[in-house]
């Protein structure tokens, strides 16, 4: 039972992986260069910072 929920909620993680890849590349690049921080100096609440500006961003570009 439990390793049936496990495997159903990796199913989900992996599931929404490709967007947020999606949202997380499109808000870093619509930061200024100069304004992003590195990779390896990212923390949990800068990633999630991203991810909202991306899809802040898509979200604009929607109507």
């Amino acid at each position: 039972m439990i390793l049936g929920l496990l495997a159903g909620e990796a199913l989900l993680v992996l599931a929404l992986a490709p967007a947020v890849g999606y949202y997380f590349a499109l808000g870093r690049f619509s930061c200024p260069a100069r304004e992003r921080l590195a990779l390896s100096e990212m923390t949990a609440v800068a990633i999630a910072a991203t991810v909202r500006r991306g899809f802040d961003r898509s979200a604009r570009h929607r109507g």
